[in-house]
């Protein structure tokens, strides 16, 4: 009889464990799933004035979005809200001595962060020209 009790408390506990295994198996997938998203953002290029960044960020995963950008020393220059729609959008940040722009896309799901690093440069132009007189 005893170890009728003990078979069937072997099955309990292993059909408990592979409950257990199941749940974050499909937690896992779900974090992979949110991995995946293809949140997309891109330098376009430089003004005197403004870097120029474009934003797009799929309905998908749009809803109650925070989406910021930092400095290098965690300053909030942009911040919006995003809920529901896709977001497709060029954003100019004001040229500074940035070192670093950290763009963070955030929920209650996803977190996706994308650091760019800025070094200015002076370029000198030199135009020689040369004219010769008899």
């Amino acid at each position: 009889m005893n170890h009728k009790f003990s078979s069937i408390g072997i099955t309990l506990i292993l059909s408990f464990l592979s409950l257990i295994f199941a749940n974050q198996l499909q937690a896992q997938e779900k974090i992979n799933e949110v991995s995946k998203v293809d949140i997309e953002i891109n330098y376009i290029g430089s003004t005197n004035e403004y870097l120029s960044f474009e934003v797009k960020i799929p309905q998908s995963v749009a809803n109650r979005l925070v989406f910021k950008i930092t400095d290098e020393d965690g300053v909030d220059l942009y911040r919006e809200f995003i809920n529901g729609k896709a977001y497709n959008k060029t954003i100019l940040v004001a040229r500074s001595h940035y070192e670093q722009l950290d763009f963070t896309t955030f929920s209650e799901k996803i977190q996706v962060k994308k650091s760019y690093y800025i070094k200015s440069e002076i370029v000198e132009n030199v135009k020689v020209t040369s004219k010769t007189t008899r």
